[in-house]
């Protein structure tokens, strides 16, 4: 299935659950409590990543513009618009970015913008923190590349970028993480996508497909060489046995 496509839908239908995957975000348990609980995990997140900043690559890095990519309801921008001039989200689902607009009301120096691979909207613009958490997951292999890269351009000099990527499961432990690939095992790969593409075109009451990539720590940071970065700090993630890293560059 087309990824734009299902986050599309999930922009209309559930909004917060998919950008939270925790039954509790579901739109029908989505009490004020609830959904403050929603909101406080971003500000914990950005709390976290600025103090890993200040302590591992800028002790006086204090960001006057951001930019999250894949910024969903606003669970991020919310914490950044408190502390930065300007802030802008981009995100492919149109209802995701008119639930951010609800939810970021009170703010006069936030701008959201529909995204694209190529980040047009956006392309002649640097900001001094550039993140993205939990997003490129979802994305095939092939766009995060070009993703990724335009990222990294859109890093103000001496700005950061805080992107994370997915690269390993835990499913894979004997194959150190990466999916075996003999022909039985392809087959079996082919067979399992066959049957859920099979599944969400006669069962229209399920959840739009919600892709789990794994993506390439080589091509990711042979980017961030080309682009004169190498010194990083990087942090390992585990959601749901989908391993992750979190990069964090100085330009």
């Amino acid at each position: 299935m087309n990824t734009d496509k299902a986050w599309q839908e999930w922009g209309e239908h559930d909004p917060y659950f998919g950008v939270f995957t925790n039954e509790k975000f579901r739109l029908e348990n989505l009490t004020p409590d609830v959904k403050d609980e929603f909101f406080d995990s971003g500000e914990k997140y950005i709390h976290q990543i600025l103090t890993n900043i200040k302590s591992k690559i800028d002790p006086s890095f204090h960001p006057a513009t951001a930019l999250d990519f894949g910024c969903g309801t606003g669970r991020l921008l919310l914490p950044l618009a408190k502390i930065c001039k300007k802030v802008v989200g981009v995100d492919i689902s149109e209802g995701m970015l008119e639930e951010a607009k609800t939810n970021l009301a009170s703010f006069s120096n936030v701008q959201l913008y529909k995204s694209d691979d190529q980040l047009s909207k956006i392309k002649n613009e640097q900001f001094d923190l550039v993140n993205t958490y939990i997003v490129l997951q979802h994305i095939p292999k092939k766009r995060v590349l070009v993703i990724f890269n335009q990222l990294v351009e859109l890093v103000s000099k001496n700005g950061v970028g805080v992107i994370h990527l997915t690269f390993a499961k835990t499913k894979f432990k004997n194959n150190f993480g990466v999916a075996p690939s003999t022909i039985m095992d392809y087959a079996k790969s082919l067979l399992v996508q066959i049957k859920k593409t099979m599944f969400n075109i006669f069962n229209t009451s399920a959840d739009p497909e919600m892709q789990m990539n794994l993506h390439s720590l080589n091509q990711a940071f042979f980017i961030l060489q080309e682009a004169g970065i190498n010194k990083f700090y990087t942090e390992t993630t585990n959601h749901d046995g989908a391993i992750g890293m979190t990069i964090y560059f100085k330009k």
